[in-house]
């Protein structure tokens, strides 16, 4: 069997952006809000806390993985139920050097 790639690396000014692409059966309300709401955000990610607004940062655990680390995630743009874009800044990362 032949995976498509699951998201597009794409060069910027300051390194690379992973851009990850998903299509869901199910309604835009709920996907958003599997995204936007820490409890729902749990079940298949991790939770998160902290005010999730552009310009603001939030922490996140990343439930699935060793250890369940949290890290810092800044959140750039937030476009109801269309798009939501991020920065993941994990401790001793390059990622730190470059955080807004």
């Amino acid at each position: 069997m032949t995976r498509t790639p699951a998201g597009r690396l794409f060069r910027t000014a300051t390194g690379h952006d992973l851009v990850l692409t998903r299509t869901f059966r199910a309604p835009a309300a709920d996907v958003w809000a599997s995204l936007t709401e820490s409890e729902r955000t749990a079940r298949w990610f991790g939770p998160w806390e902290g005010d999730a607004t552009p310009g603001r940062t939030i922490r996140v655990q990343t439930a699935y993985e060793e250890e369940q680390p949290w890290c810092e995630v800044h959140i750039d743009a937030c476009e109801p139920r269309r798009r939501p874009a991020m920065q993941p800044y994990y401790q001793g990362l390059a990622t730190d050097e470059a955080r807004p």
